[in-house]
């Protein structure tokens, strides 16, 4: 949150002016809000964040992903799925997907 609002509001007031501009607002026609959230385990963004930097440090992508989902398991009702593609290991490209809680995705019930 820190990096966001910058040196006493300094960096939210940079992201406002360059939005105001680039989509041509009127002056004090945008307003940028930032709230911290309280669980962030239920946030996809900060979990596709968390998973990004994880993979950008080095970590392998199996364990990223199941650290990422095993991080969800806060609010279990919720059905969660992770899908990385791309040249994982070698030089052929594949997919991996992780899957957490119970999702209907196949059959009659999809279509009801």
């Amino acid at each position: 949150m820190c990096d966001l609002l910058g040196d006493k509001g300094r960096r939210i007031r940079e992201l406002t002016s360059v939005i105001q501009k680039r989509f041509k607002f009127p002056e004090n026609g945008v307003e940028l809000y930032a709230e911290k959230v309280s669980n962030w385990g239920l946030c996809a963004i900060a979990q596709d964040e968390s998973l990004c930097y994880k993979l950008l440090g080095g970590l392998a992508v199996r364990r990223a992903m199941v650290c990422s989902v095993s991080s969800w398991r806060v609010e279990p009702r919720i059905v969660r799925s992770v899908i990385v593609s791309g040249k994982l290991r070698a030089q052929r490209a594949k997919s991996m997907k992780f899957k957490d809680g119970y999702m209907i995705s196949s059959g009659q019930p999809v279509n009801e």
